[in-house]
């Protein structure tokens, strides 16, 4: 019987010897590990998914408020920057709800930049 060294030695010179398959191996562990990385980035459960599609809904309500209250009365109301705040907010807790950790060190930039980078 050959010991499991024997055997990772045989496998090992088997592989060198077919640069195909050494290849298609480096290409499935690679493919496997970008795979794993890819999925600790998605929502953990249906109900924080369910929180960050109310939050988006309520982003894009507050933002074509926005831009109405702008076009009605200038950029002068104050109810326009009391909006803004709870958009920020808004993405705040997408983001961490996507991330699964908390930003509460972040800036507003900062925040929105991984907003967007999430693909919003």
């Amino acid at each position: 019987m050959l010991s499991i060294w024997n055997w990772l030695k045989g496998a090992a010179v088997w592989l060198w010897e077919r640069p195909v398959a050494l290849a298609a191996t480096i290409g499935s562990i690679l493919g496997a590990f970008f795979m794993w990385r890819s999925k600790r980035n998605q929502v953990a459960s249906l109900k924080d998914a369910l929180e960050a599609k109310k939050f988006e809904k309520e982003i894009a309500r507050h933002e074509a408020t926005v831009e109405l209250l702008k076009k009605q009365a200038g950029a002068l109301d104050p109810r326009i920057e009391q909006l803004k705040k709870e958009i920020n907010s808004s993405k705040k807790r997408v983001v961490e709800i996507r991330e699964g950790r908390r930003l509460d060190d972040a800036t507003d930039e900062e925040i929105a930049k991984l907003f967007s980078d999430s693909g919003f």
